[in-house]
């Protein structure tokens, strides 16, 4: 994580999709399918969604801190490409299912939640996908309690940098983008830096 500091106040800024969690993702997906007017609007609310801090306070900055901060965006342009075997979270094993071996409920499962909207029902998907290692093998699929409590966990506690390897193949274009290219005009009066990144 990295530390910004504006007017006194710490934020912490994930630096690599292994910071961000599944309800991020989730919000970041929505930000990028809006129709912005604007790249710096668009950007301001990605960096409200990473580290909280309002986009009014984003947008006050000067061209130059806005640009400082936005280049610490850079690592989203590449998605996570790393697989993992298992996931660990609150001490619990998770593993990915074979997409060769899914039962036929599993499948219908995963039809309903991609016609009602994949994006808002991602962690759903995710919580088919990703279960509990049993002994050798993975839990069969449980109710929608279940579905759903194990979906609720990931979005808090899943991060991007172990999901997204796992289940790039079913969620092709599911991409993300990032706007890192504004860039500072060198008439432009400076005013007084009320911004500091600081690493941890």
């Amino acid at each position: 994580m990295i530390t910004i500091q504006l007017d006194n106040q710490d934020y912490k800024m994930p630096d690599n999709w292994s910071e961000v969690n599944l309800e991020r993702l989730m919000k970041l997906n929505d930000i990028q399918k809006k129709k912005w007017s604007n790249d710096i609007d668009m950007t301001a609310h990605i960096l409200n969604t990473l580290c909280d801090i309002p986009v009014d306070s984003i947008l006050d900055l000067s061209l130059s801190d806005f640009t400082q901060v936005a280049e610490l965006l850079t690592w989203m342009d590449k998605l996570p490409t790393e697989k993992v075997e298992s996931i660990k979270i609150d001490d619990i094993e998770y593993i990915p299912v074979n997409l060769q071996n899914l039962t036929a409920g599993e499948y219908i499962s995963l039809e309903v939640f991609q016609k009602e909207d994949v994006d808002a029902n991602l962690h759903f998907i995710t919580s088919i996908l990703i279960r509990p290692k049993v002994g050798d093998r993975i839990e069969k699929l449980g109710d929608m309690i279940d579905i759903g409590n194990r979906a609720q966990l990931f979005k808090e506690k899943l991060m991007v940098g172990d999901l997204w390897p796992i289940v790039d193949g079913f969620f092709n274009g599911a991409a993300l983008s990032s706007l890192t290219n504004t860039q500072d005009s060198s008439d432009q009066a400076k005013n007084q830096s009320r911004l500091k990144i600081v690493s941890s």
